[in-house]
């Protein structure tokens, strides 16, 4: 049976209570909940969890790549030999073992040597003085080596090795490719999965959008990837990807022009992402929609609301030619905008009477501006002051 794929924000949402939850369970001396997030290259599976543990403000967080991986002791330490020492105080003795090269210090202070020793694994390089709290990320998991795999299982399901294990608080994260024929990835039996829950991801461009405005992506490739979505990212098509697209972008970057200079564009899309989404990104360019009005502009409120408006209309259009793809793009772009852009101080009187306006008008239709208001209003404090206003709450309860 398919499981249910969950986009980044609702995989954000899912593993936020996992990982408070498996705080609660190693408080009541229980074995933590292991997490795998199975998906195509480039969704940004590791992203996901780096931004969730900043908004976590979780400090420890490691990365390891066990594809890259050449020797087994960068993840497990290394062998060394421990004697078990003993000491005495008050008459109660207690003992440990010990690692051979410190012997010599713990015998100055009173400790006993015995003949009990074994072989044991000091912590290795990236787990040594860590803290509590944090998430270790192992990434590239069905793409490791089968050395690796198996030294990995009792990190998964002990969150130790032999003798070292993870501080108090931690949540092991495991990232892979689907075993679809895709990707060269090792099949994993039934006993190794039930170590820990699997979820899927999937993309979705305005999920993709959102993340997109606030990594400072160019608006215009915002805009395109708005349009064309669907027919950019397709499972059949796994070589283009959110990485691929991203460096496409970002190759651009620099071009003001983009109907000045369609002859580059042309080599670098062919390169980046092939010759479909290259031949969709200069439709989108011929067409002038890398012109499209932007967010910063419809709220700038020393420009005149219906000079605004004008311009909006004739991209959006109405009746048998409305719009509704570029309507649904500018309703995207403006929550996005006015959530993770507009800072506090700018929120002045006359720009709430712009959004006001903005909302209360029908040129972005009456579904999008439904969408638009009860978005922003319910996105955080700085816009409640919008909930006073009764024309902006009828909108709301239409």
């Amino acid at each position: 049976m398919k499981k249910v794929q969950m986009t980044s924000a609702e995989l954000k949402f899912t593993l936020t209570h996992l990982i408070k939850n498996n705080k609660a369970l190693q408080e009541d001396g229980l074995k933590p909940v292991a997490i795998s997030i199975c998906g195509g290259a480039g969704l940004g599976k590791t992203s996901v969890v780096e931004q969730l543990a900043e908004e976590l403000n979780i400090k420890n967080v490691e990365i390891i790549n066990l594809a890259q991986l050449d020797e087994l002791g960068d993840l497990v330490g290394i062998p060394v030999k421990e004697y078990y020492m003993t000491k005495t105080t008050n008459e109660t003795q207690s003992g440990k073992f010990i690692e051979e090269r410190v012997i010599n210090a713990f015998i100055d202070q009173g400790w006993q040597l015995t003949n009990n020793s074994r072989m044991s694994y000091s912590k290795p390089a990236w787990i040594a003085g860590k803290g509590e709290d944090g998430i270790l990320i192992l990434d590239d998991y069905t793409r490791a080596a089968p050395r690796f795999m198996q030294a990995v299982m009792e990190i998964i399901d002990k969150q130790r090795y032999i003798s070292w294990k993870l501080p108090k608080g931690w949540t092991i994260l495991l990232t892979e490719n689907p075993d679809d024929g895709t990707y060269n990835v090792t099949d994993i039996d039934a006993a190794a999965k039930s170590r820990y829950i699997t979820f899927d991801m999937k993309w979705e461009a305005n999920v993709w959008a959102e993340w997109a405005e606030q990594a400072g992506i160019d608006e215009r490739a915002i805009n395109f990837t708005l349009l064309n979505g669907n027919e950019i990212i397709k499972e059949d098509k796994p070589e283009i990807n959110p990485r691929s697209l991203v460096k496409f972008y970002n190759s651009l970057k620099t071009i003001k022009d983009y109907n000045a200079n369609l002859g580059l564009i042309q080599n670098i899309g062919e390169g980046a992402v092939g010759p479909e989404v290259t031949t969709l990104f200069t439709m989108f360019i011929n067409n002038r929609l890398d012109k499209m009005i932007n967010p910063s502009e419809i709220l700038d409120t020393k420009k005149d609301f219906e000079t605004i408006k004008d311009k909006i209309h004739d991209l959006i259009k109405e009746g048998t030619d409305y719009r509704a793809d570029i309507a649904y793009v500018l309703t995207t772009r403006l929550i996005n905008y006015m959530i993770h852009t507009v800072k506090n101080t700018e929120i002045t009187s006359l720009f709430i009477d712009r959004v006001k306006a903005l909302v209360v008008s029908n040129c972005l239709g009456t579904d999008l501006k439904f969408v638009l208001a009860k978005k922003v209003i319910n996105s955080n404090n700085k816009y409640n002051v919008l909930m006073n206003d009764e024309s902006i709450v009828n909108v709301i309860l239409e």
